[in-house]
């Protein structure tokens, strides 16, 4: 993905400054909870681009929000971001935060798509061999897709593995039309 300069100098700031005090995992589940309400919350998103919604009353909205369970830094980083009229790029800000903080720490994100819910212990168990294999620490991000009808499909960057009922289907069913 393509960031704005103001995107990378702010999300650049943030993280060396998080990494320098130690704070990089007490703040990541704070900052992913934040990108999940920005992609899930078309109306947060219009706060977040609104010119007429003062930059004042934005940080009422956000301490309401979020100051229960973000911490004073994260806290203090949105007050900044929104003094200085930058509130719209929040949440490319924190997309690009969580790339460098995934480098950093050496994860890489893995999409696995099922047809139904996997238990704990296999997710788990799947998670430990990607880890030997890719030799880093993985983060699996899991989504519910019926349509696969059955298996699953690994998704590592632009790489996809799919080991689905429904593709099998649709091979056996080119093979057979092809006879």
């Amino acid at each position: 993905m393509n960031y704005s300069l103001i995107v990378v100098r702010y999300a650049k700031a943030f993280f060396e400054l998080s990494k320098e005090k130690g704070l990089l995992e007490e703040i990541k589940p704070e900052v992913q909870s934040f990108l999940s309400i920005c992609q899930e919350s078309a109306e947060f998103r219009e706060l977040l681009s609104s010119p007429v919604i003062h930059g004042s009353k934005k940080q009422r909205i956000f301490h309401t929000l979020f100051k229960e369970n973000f911490s004073p830094f994260t806290m203090r980083f949105f007050d900044l971001v929104i003094e200085n009229r930058r509130e719209s790029y929040l949440p490319d800000i924190i997309r690009y935060f969580l790339e460098m903080m995934r480098k950093d720490l050496n994860i890489q994100v893995v999409t696995l798509s099922s047809a139904s819910e996997i238990e704990p212990s296999l997710l788990e168990s799947i998670k430990n061999h990607l880890a030997q294999v890719l030799n880093k620490n993985i983060e699996i991000e899991g989504r519910v897709k019926p349509e696969i009808i059955g298996g699953f499909i690994v998704r590592i960057d632009n790489t996809q593995f799919d080991g689905s009922v429904a593709t099998s289907l649709k091979l056996l069913k080119q093979q057979l039309n092809k006879s």
